[in-house]
């Protein structure tokens, strides 16, 4: 029993890690389907997105990152969309 629960265990940390692996390779796609549709250079991720970890890599330098201290929640994407408009 103990061997299965272990093995149930590694199987849902493979399925997160791909579950998160995926999300990163979505939001990298978007960022330069945007970047291309609009003509734009640069995209800053602000929000809990873009403190993940796996995202900044797999994103890197196709777009401008918040701190992570700044990325808990979207007050400071809110606030900067508040100032545009």
């Amino acid at each position: 029993a103990e061997t299965a629960a272990i093995r149930a265990n590694d199987a849902s940390e493979d399925i997160a890690g791909a579950v998160l692996d995926c999300v990163a390779r979505t939001v990298g796609k978007v960022i330069e389907n945007a970047k291309e549709r609009y003509g734009i250079s640069r995209v800053i991720v602000v929000g809990g997105v873009g403190a993940n970890k796996q995202v900044r890599q797999y994103v890197g330098n196709s777009a401008v990152f918040a701190s992570t201290k700044l990325s808990s929640d979207n007050a400071v994407g809110i606030a900067l969309l508040g100032g545009i408009e």
